[in-house]
This record gives C-alpha cells, sequence and structure tokens, in this order.
C-alpha cells in the first residue's frame, strides 16, 4: 500500500454564488476526471468513498461563460488533493448550468456623449434620472453579463427641454426579470454661445527663479456660455493654476488647472493642456 501508483479520480465541484450577487436558488454540481499518482494507500480512501469534499468556486470566477476549461478550475481542486498528483486532465470542460439564478443591482447613467443635441443647444440644468438603480434577477450567465452600470441613450434629435420615460426592458434580456420597466429622465437644455479667455496663470510652490521667469505665462481658454449669462460672464472672474507639486519629474511638466470659473458655462478647453518646464530652467 506505500508503493506510488496511478488512478482516475472524480472530483465534485460545486458553482455557488458570491458576494458580487445574491443567491435565489443553489448553484450547480458537477464533476472534474482527471488522472493522480499517489500511495495505494491515498488511491485506496478514494475507491471506498472516502470521497473529497466538493471544490465551492464562485460563479463570478467563470465570467459568465457557458462553458468553462477544466484547467482554469485546478487552482481550486490542488489545495484539497492532500499528497495526490494530478498527472492529467481527463475532463477538458465542463458546463455551468444556466439554471443558477442570481439577482443584481445595476446603476443606471446618461450615455450624454450620444445625445443628438442640435447646435447651439446644450444640457443647462442637472441630469434627473430616477431609480438611480434596477435589480435583475435571472439565469447566472445572463447575469454576469450585464454591466455594473447600465449607460441610457435617446436615439431622437433633441431641440427642446427632455422630460420623458426611458423603456429598460427593451435593452435588457428577455431572460432577466427587472423590479422597473422604465427609467424617468429629465433636463433643461438652452442655446450656448463659444467664448474664449487669454489668462494669466497664478503659480504655486515655484521656486523663486522660475517664479520670476514664468510669472507673466498664459492660457487661452475656450468655453460655451448659455445666451442668457452673456452680459454677466463678460465680467466674470477666472483663474488657472499651475502647481510646482504637482510636477511630472520624468518630462518636467504641468498640467494647468482651472479653479475659479462660473457654474454656467461648459465644456471648456485650456491650451496648451500641458505646461513644459524645460525651456524655463
Amino acid at each position: 500500500m506505500g508503493g506510488e501508483y496511478a488512478a482516475d479520480i472524480l472530483y465534485p465541484v460545486h458553482f455557488v454564488p458570491d458576494s458580487t450577487s445574491s443567491p435565489i436558488e443553489k448553484g450547480s454540481k458537477v464533476s472534474v476526471a482527471f488522472n493522480a499518482s499517489g500511495t495505494g494507500w491515498e488511491l485506496l480512501k478514494r475507491s471506498l468513498f472516502f470521497r473529497f469534499s466538493p471544490a465551492e468556486i464562485p460563479l463570478s470566477s467563470v465570467k459568465g461563460a457557458h462553458i468553462v476549461p477544466t484547467s482554469r478550475l485546478l487552482g481550486y481542486l490542488i489545495p484539497n488533493l492532500g499528497k495526490l498528483k494530478i498527472n492529467h486532465l481527463i475532463t477538458d470542460s465542463i458546463e455551468v448550468e444556466s439554471k443558477v439564478i442570481l439577482q443584481k443591482k445595476v446603476f443606471l447613467s446618461l450615455n450624454t456623449e450620444k445625445l443628438k443635441l442640435q447646435p447651439p443647444y446644450r444640457i443647462s440644468s442637472k441630469i434627473y434620472l430616477e431609480p438611480d438603480y434596477i435589480t435583475v434577477h435571472g439565469p447566472s450567465a445572463d447575469i454576469m453579463a450585464m454591466p455594473d452600470t447600465l449607460e441610457l441613450t435617446i436615439k431622437n434629435k433633441i431641440l427642446k427641454a427632455v422630460d420623458t420615460l426611458l423603456d429598460l426592458k427593451s435593452i435588457i434580456s428577455h431572460k432577466l426579470e427587472v423590479d422597473f420597466h422604465e427609467a424617468h429622465l429629465l433636463f433643461d437644455v438652452a442655446p450656448f454661445g463659444k467664448r474664449e479667455k487669454i489668462i494669466q496663470t497664478t503659480l504655486i510652490g515655484f521656486p523663486d527663479s522660475l517664479q520670476q521667469v514664468l510669472s507673466k505665462t498664459e492660457f487661452k481658454v475656450e468655453y460655451f456660455v448659455q445666451e442668457e449669462y452673456f452680459e454677466i460672464e463678460k465680467k466674470a472672474k477666472y483663474k488657472i493654476i499651475l502647481d510646482y507639486n504637482m510636477i511630472d519629474n520624468k518630462t518636467q511638466t504641468l498640467v494647468p488647472v482651472l479653479l475659479d470659473f462660473p457654474d454656467y458655462i461648459r465644456d471648456y478647453t485650456i491650451t496648451p493642456a500641458v505646461f513644459s518646464l524645460k525651456h524655463a530652467k
């Protein structure tokens, strides 16, 4: 019984829900077959039904796949094999049953980059979207394929304020159940005009030698202003800083930051976007 032998082993595997989701039903059970070497006693224990405890594998580790290579699961099996050593796999892959039912919280957001806003219109208010999230439940593969955040879109051209209900069921797999079938979207739009300013930077933490050289450094800021604020905006104060403490030592560059500006401007850009100190030293 002390000699080395080889035998085929059938190892039970239990796929279970984990912290990323809440179980509605129990996980699926399958087995993995492989050839292993060990002492006669170790192999005899298996043949006499001294079985392995099932390897519990989180469902999230298979990333929503129905078919999983057995090699991916070895890390869960080997720690429980004791003195047995796997020679080769007999089961190439296993199927994860889609009967396992899970539930998941999915947050909602609006994809503003895909909005068809007709110039010169832009969003002029906060975006109201309710609910903040939905709860979906259904087969594990479909649940794990759902993103953590579902981005919503509007296909129509936008020329006025939006107050609408978005259909959620049509963009979610028919295999899944959802607690909300619609989301309420609300925001205002208004005409905007493009403006630009040349702003002298405020230097923070610079050595005295660089302060003198860079004291008159200027940046161009381009932005959009809601038309009703055109006159007020002419008197608005803007402030751009260069903070020496934020220098990228490898490239000797700094990113200018716009600190003070009115909250009714949109989509501003700073030129240059990156400032190099190499020429100043």
